[in-house]
C-alpha cells in the first residue's frame, strides 16, 4: 500500500499490551480534523438530541480512534467519518443502558431515519436525531454518492442486525456468542466506513470472499472490545443487579467454569491467534488472482484497524476510568475552538 496521508507511530509511543507485536501502527496526518469531527458530533447531539455530560467517545490521551483505525482515509473524508463514528458510539452507549425493548426501539428509529428516500428529499426534519442523520448522509453523498449509498446500506444493516439487538441473550458458548458479536461489533458498519474512507470498490460478487478472508479480523474486533470493556460492563451489570454480562469474558467463565483471571488469559490468547491468522489471510489474498486489487487493499487496511483497536482501547477514557481525554496540545486547542463555537449562535460547519 502506498502511504500518502499517514505516518508510522514509533512503538515507544504506545502500549500494544503484548497482543499485536509486529503489527504496524500509523496515524493520520490530519488527526486534528478527526478531533474536530468527533467534537462536532458531540456538540450537535447536545444541541439537537439531548445532554451527554462529559462524553468520552472516540477521544484518547494521544490518539483518536478514527485517526489510527483509518490512517489512509482520504483527507476530504476524515472529518465526516469521525463525525459518523462518534454518532455510533453515542447511540451504542444509549442502547447498552436500556431494556431490550427500548434498545430495539432506538435501533428502529435509526434504521427508519436512514431511509434514503426521506433523507435525500428536500423536506426538512424537526426531530434532532433525524436531522443529524439527514445532514450526515447529505454530506457523504456530496463527497462520493456511489460509496456513500453503500456505506449507509451497511450502516443500516448494522443497526438492524447488531447494535445490541441481543445484549440480553445469555449465550452458552463463545463460538455461539461470536457469531452474533461479529455483527454486534459492527462488521458491516466498518466495511461501509473503510470503503468510503479509502474510495475502495468491492464488487458484490466478492463480498463473500472478503467476509471469509477478514473473518479473523472481525473476530478480533469483538474480542478486543470485550477484553477492554469488561471491567466497565462487569461493574455496570453488578450495579443494575443483572444476572449476566454480554461479554466474551463472562461467556468463557460460564462455558468452562473458570474464574475471571483464567477467562481473560484465554481471551488474550484468542486475540493473538486472530492477529496471526489475519497475516496468513493477507498472504493468501495477495497470492490469489481471482480477487480484485481493492479486496487486497481492504485486507491490508484492516491490519491497521486491528492494531488501532488494541492501542486505542488500551488507553482510551471510554474504557479506562480516570484517563484524560486528549493530552496533546492540539486536542486542547480544538476543544477550546469547539467550546467557543458552541457558545455562539448556530452556524453551519463542514460536518453540520
Amino acid at each position: 500500500m502506498e502511504f500518502k496521508y499517514s505516518y508510522p507511530v514509533d512503538p515507544s509511543e504506545y502500549d500494544d499490551d503484548g497482543l499485536c507485536r509486529g503489527y504496524p501502527l500509523r496515524n493520520h496526518r490530519d488527526a486534528e480534523l478527526v478531533d474536530l469531527g468527533t467534537l462536532r458530533a458531540q456538540e450537535n447531539w447536545r444541541r439537537l438530541v439531548g445532554p451527554l455530560g462529559i462524553y468520552k467517545g472516540g477521544l484518547g490521551p494521544k490518539f483518536n480512534f478514527v485517526s489510527l483505525a483509518l490512517p489512509e482515509c482520504l483527507p476530504d473524508r476524515i472529518e465526516v467519518i469521525a463525525y459518523l463514528n462518534e454518532m455510533v458510539f453515542i447511540h451504542d452507549d444509549g442502547v447498552e443502558d436500556v431494556s431490550k425493548q427500548q434498545g430495539d426501539e432506538l435501533n428502529d428509529v435509526l434504521v427508519d431515519g436512514f431511509r434514503l428516500e426521506r433523507i435525500l428529499s428536500a423536506q426538512s426534519v424537526k426531530n434532532g436525531k433525524r436531522k443529524m442523520q439527514q445532514d450526515l448522509v447529505k454530506k457523504l453523498v456530496a463527497i462520493d454518492k456511489e460509496r456513500a449509498l453503500k456505506a449507509i446500506s451497511s450502516l443500516t444493516e448494522y443497526f438492524a442486525k447488531g447494535s445490541g439487538r441481543r445484549n440480553h441473550t445469555e449465550f452458552r458458548t463463545l463460538d455461539e456468542f461470536m457469531r452474533y458479536r461479529i455483527l454486534d461489533v459492527g462488521k458491516m458498519y466498518w466495511v461501509g466506513c473503510l470503503t468510503f474512507a479509502m474510495a475502495l470498490t468491492i464488487p458484490d460478487d466478492e463480498m463473500e470472499s472478503l467476509s471469509e478472508l477478514c473473518h479473523p479480523a472481525w473476530l478480533s474486533c469483538g474480542l478486543i472490545n470485550d477484553l477492554y470493556s469488561w471491567p466497565k460492563e462487569r461493574d455496570a451489570a453488578a450495579k443494575k443487579g443483572v444476572g449476566h454480562v454480554n461479554n466474551s469474558v463472562w461467556v468463557l467463565m460460564k462455558e468452562h467454569k473458570i474464574d475471571e483471571t483464567e477467562a481473560i488469559a484465554r481471551l488474550r490468547g484468542r486475540i493473538r491467534v486472530c492477529f496471526v491468522q489475519h497475516q496468513q489471510k493477507m498472504k493468501e489474498s495477495n497470492d490469489r488472482t481471482d480477487i480484485s486489487a481493492d479486496v487486497k487493499r481492504f485486507m491490508e487496511a484492516m491490519q491497521y484497524s486491528m492494531a488501532a483497536n488494541v492501542v486505542w482501547s488500551r488507553s482510551c477514557p471510554r474504557y479506562n476510568e480516570g484517563r484524560q481525554f486528549n493530552e496533546r496540545a492540539r486536542g486542547d486547542k480544538v476543544r477550546a475552538q469547539t467550546t467557543a463555537a458552541s457558545d455562539k449562535p448556530y452556524r453551519k460547519t463542514r460536518c453540520e
